[in-house]
């Protein structure tokens, strides 16, 4: 595994837009509310090869409320990256990432 680099953290600071809200229904008994979005940042990758670099990153994703207080959520995102490679050059990396999370609401949301 260490004849490549690979990323061990990203810190940074993304905007959110969310054009698209709508409702679904499942099996005719829940109305489950979802939120589509776009994100766009800038923020600084860490790499396995002691570097890192100044990293601009895209995503994409949807969150859906299972109830006033939780919600599933996917993200697709892409981060590129200049940084020292293993044979000690810099080089330019392209992050594809695929997240899978839960989100929990405190205080509940009122408004679902």
């Amino acid at each position: 595994a260490d004849s490549f680099g690979f990323p061990k953290n990203y810190f940074g600071l993304d905007a959110k837009y969310t054009p698209f809200y709508g409702k679904m229904s499942w099996m005719n008994k829940k109305i489950i509310p979802f939120e589509h979005y776009f994100t766009a940042g800038l923020g600084n990758t860490t790499v396995s090869t002691g570097g890192s670099g100044a990293t601009f990153h895209v995503g994409t994703g949807q969150n859906f409320a299972l109830s006033k207080r939780f919600a599933v959520n996917w993200d697709f995102s892409m981060m590129a990256y200049s940084a020292k490679s293993t044979d000690g050059t810099v080089q330019s990396f392209n992050d594809l990432m695929l997240t899978v999370g839960m989100s929990f609401f405190y205080p509940e949301a009122t408004y679902r």
